[in-house]
C-alpha cells in the first residue's frame, strides 16, 4: 500500500508532535495517516478511541498499516474501560481520537473520560474532518487539553474562549453565536497545532459531486400541531436540536414526507436512472416507512442497533449484490466510517444541524475509489421547518469559514 503526496505530509505532522490534530476534510484517509505515523515510528502500543460505527474500518485499517507484533486496540466512546478508569493512558504510546468533535463539551462525561487518557500518553492525536461543527467556541477543550501554553489570560477559561472569539446573544437556551471576533488570532493558533486540507488542495482527481436541494410541495392537507413562531425561535440556536418540541415536530415532519421521497426514489429505480443508492434518515418511524416503500427495490438497513458484524453483511451485500440496490441507513450510524463507493446517488432525507455532519454523510460514496460523478440530494418540503434547518447549516457554513476550517 502507498500513501498519496498529502497523505505522507499529513503522516510527517503527526509523527513531528507529541500533541497534533488533524482535521482533513472527509475521505482522505485520516485513519490511515495515523496508524503510518505510528508505524513510522515504531509505536508498538496504539490504542484508538472512535465511534463505535467506525470501529471495524479502524481493525481493517490496522491490519494493513500496523507493525508486526504490536499492540493495538480500537475501543468506542462508551467503553466502561474508559468510565471506571481502567484505561491508563501511560500504558500506551500514542492515543488515537477519531471524531474528536464528539469530546467538545468540557463538561461532558464522555469528554473527560477520553481526555484522561489521552493526556496522559506520551503521544495523543486528535482526528476529525469536522473540528467546529458550529462554532469557535467548540475549540476550547481541545486547545485547553492539549496545547494549554496557547491559552492567554484572556481566554483560558471555557467562558472568556466564548467571549473572547464569538459574537454571540444569550437566550433562555443558552448562547446563540452569529458571528466570530479576534479571528486571526485564533487562524494562528490553529496554524500551529492543526493540519487541515480540503479535497480541492490536495490535487486528487475525484471526479464531480452535484449537491441539490430537491423541493417537494407542501400537501394542503398537512396540519404540523405546533406554533411556526416559537419554533422558528427555537432552531435559531444549536441547542434546539435537542428540544423534545423541536425533535418532536421533526419527526413528524420526516414521517409526512417520507412517503414522497420513497415515491421519488421507486420512480428513478425504475426507469434505471442509477443503479444504487443510498438513503439516509435519522428518526426510526422514518426509516421504517422507506424501508416498506423500497423493499421491491432489495434494500440492506444500518441503524443504532446494528452490530459490527451486521455492518459487515450489508456493506458486503450492497457492494456485491447487483439485486441489493437500496443501502437505508440511520444518519447517526451510517453517515461515518463507511465506504460505499459502489453507488454514485446519496439523499439525506432529514439532514443533520451541523454543516459537517451532512457533508460527513456525503463523503459516504464521493471518496476514493469512486469512479463516477455523483449526486447528493436533501429533501425539504416548502413552507415548513425544513426550510429553517436549512438557515441554520448556511449560518454555522458562514462561521466555518471566518475561521478557515470550511
Amino acid at each position: 500500500m502507498e500513501l498519496y503526496p498529502y497523505q505522507e505530509k499529513g503522516v510527517a505532522f503527526l509523527a513531528g508532535r507529541e500533541r497534533a490534530y488533524l482535521a482533513d476534510g472527509m475521505g482522505l484517509g485520516k485513519s490511515v495517516q495515523a496508524l503510518a505515523a505510528a508505524k513510522r515510528l515504531n509505536l508498538r502500543k496504539v490504542l484508538v478511541i472512535a465511534p463505535a460505527a467506525t470501529l471495524p474500518n479502524w481493525r481493517s485499517e490496522a491490519e494493513i498499516w500496523g507493525v508486526p507484533g504490536w499492540t493495538f486496540e480500537a475501543v468506542s466512546y462508551a467503553d466502561k474501560r474508559l468510565r471506571n478508569g481502567t484505561f491508563n493512558g501511560e500504558d500506551w504510546d500514542v492515543v488515537i481520537v477519531d471524531e474528536a468533535h464528539y469530546i467538545k463539551n468540557p463538561k461532558a462525561k464522555r469528554t473527560i473520560n477520553v481526555l484522561r487518557v489521552a493526556t496522559a500518553a506520551p503521544r495523543a492525536w486528535l482526528l476529525s474532518g469536522t473540528p467546529m461543527p458550529n462554532h469557535a467556541g467548540e475549540l476550547w477543550t481541545a486547545v485547553a487539553a492539549l496545547w494549554p501554553q496557547e491559552l492567554k489570560p484572556e481566554f483560558r477559561t471555557a467562558g472568556k474562549w466564548l467571549r473572547y472569539f464569538c459574537r454571540y446573544t444569550e437566550t433562555r437556551y443558552g448562547p446563540r453565536v452569529y458571528g466570530h471576533k479576534n479571528a486571526s488570532e485564533l487562524r494562528g493558533i490553529l496554524r500551529r497545532n492543526l493540519l487541515r486540507r480540503k479535497l480541492e488542495d490536495v490535487g486528487l482527481d475525484l471526479p464531480p459531486l452535484r449537491v441539490a436541494l430537491h423541493r417537494l410541495p407542501k400537501p394542503d392537507d398537512w396540519v404540523l400541531d405546533h406554533d411556526a413562531k416559537e419554533m422558528l425561535t427555537r432552531l435559531e440556536h444549536e441547542e434546539g436540536r435537542d428540544d423534545p418540541a423541536t425533535s418532536r415536530i421533526r419527526r413528524l415532519l420526516g414521517t409526512l414526507k417520507a412517503p414522497l421521497i420513497a415515491k421519488t426514489i421507486s420512480n428513478e429505480l425504475d426507469d434505471r436512472q442509477y443503479h444504487k443508492i443510498v438513503v439516509l434518515y435519522h428518526h426510526t418511524a422514518v426509516g421504517d416507512i422507506l424501508h416498506e416503500a423500497l423493499e421491491d427495490f432489495g434494500v440492506v438497513r444500518l441503524d443504532g442497533r446494528s452490530s459490527d458484524r451486521d455492518r459487515m453483511i450489508a456493506i458486503a451485500r450492497f457492494s456485491g449484490d447487483d439485486d441489493v440496490r437500496v443501502f437505508l441507513g440511520q444518519q447517526t450510524s451510517a453517515g461515518t466510517g463507511l465506504n460505499l463507493q459502489v453507488a454514485n446517488e446519496i439523499v439525506l432525507v432529514e439532514p443533520a444541524w451541523s454543516p459537517d455532519d451532512n457533508r460527513q454523510a456525503v463523503k459516504r460514496v464521493h471518496r476514493i475509489g469512486q469512479e463516477n460523478p455523483c449526486r447528493a440530494r436533501v429533501f425539504a418540503v416548502s413552507g415548513t421547518l425544513d426550510e429553517a434547518v436549512m438557515k441554520i447549516i448556511a449560518m454555522k457554513t458562514q462561521l466555518q469559514e471566518t475561521v478557515g476550517l470550511r
